[in-house]
């Protein structure tokens, strides 16, 4: 499977966290087995057979289920324990800090891994089944696939270190920050493109000094500069010098979700992780107001 969707012995193998010489071995016993071969492979490509084309769709099935097995029986034996594999986006990360913290204390046996990404990979993630829990800020429905939980409501904000001008503002209106330098997400993020259609709205057109993807270096260069950005209140939690000013002519809600597989075992792990994380979501909205 992962072969065939990345096309590359070598990057499916980085990501499976094996030996390319291991995976080639591995994909030759399976043809061997199967009796045809599945890639055909050259120094510069390597494209799927036809048996291979045909394969795919019933080797994700067949993989599926055993996933959902193995899942199973490790939650009867284990209890919290096992592994769990989340994804989460920059903005929500903070309220995986204090919930992943206590489970640790816990629960000995838990083996977490945790995905830091944008929204769009995390979203490829959990669909693959590379991520038992997705947390991002939205969208609230990602597919038919997947269930949501949302977790946290919150505003746009005007980010800004505490000595900018706006600062002590109750609130400013959209026109307001456009002669100030921003810093905005690169433009193919989410967050960017719901920007983008935010000012569009208001008959309006940004015009960032900086583009950055990654959003806790965008929200560190404004915490140490008179540059200011625009995205959720819930990013500066914990960083007292920066102010979050509400946008007043900006109705967009941003709505921060839990995201799971709708028809996979949910692994008690999991389940537990949704209650504290939404707990910690409550007290920080609590605190931030």
């Amino acid at each position: 499977m992962a072969v065939a969707e990345y096309l590359s012995f070598s990057r499916a193998a980085e990501k499976l966290y094996i030996s390319q010489s291991a995976l080639s071995e591995q994909i030759k016993q399976l043809e061997e087995e199967l009796g045809t071969p599945l890639f055909r492979r050259s120094s510069h490509r390597v494209v799927l057979t036809e048996a291979g084309e045909r394969l795919r769709p019933v080797a994700a099935m067949a993989w599926k289920d055993a996933e959902a097995c193995r899942d199973v029986v490790r939650g009867l034996k284990e209890g919290i324990g096992g592994r769990l594999r989340i994804g989460v986006t920059s903005t929500c990360k903070s309220l995986l800090k204090a919930p992943i913290r206590e489970m640790a204390m816990k629960y000995p046996k838990l083996q977490v891994q945790i995905e830091c990404s944008n929204a769009i990979d995390i979203r490829h993630m959990l669909l693959h089944k590379l991520v038992d829990l997705a947390i991002t800020l939205h969208p609230q429905r990602i597919s038919d696939e997947v269930e949501s939980l949302p977790i946290f409501k919150d505003r746009l904000c005007f980010i800004c270190n505490k000595t900018h001008a706006l600062a002590d503002r109750a609130g400013v209106t959209l026109s307001e920050v456009m002669p100030y330098p921003l810093i905005l997400p690169s433009p193919e993020l989410v967050i960017r493109k719901d920007l983008n259609r935010v000012f569009a709205n208001a008959g309006l057109t940004p015009t960032p000094r900086l583009e950055v993807s990654e959003p806790e270096l965008m929200i560190e260069m404004v915490e140490h500069s008179q540059f200011a950005t625009l995205h959720a209140g819930i990013v500066i939690n914990g960083k007292e010098n920066l102010r979050a000013v509400p946008i007043t002519d900006c109705t967009e809600v941003l709505v921060g979700c839990i995201h799971w597989l709708r028809d996979s075992y949910s692994k008690p792990s999991a389940e537990l992780l949704k209650e504290l994380i939404k707990a910690e979501a409550d007290k920080q909205a609590i605190l931030s107001r």
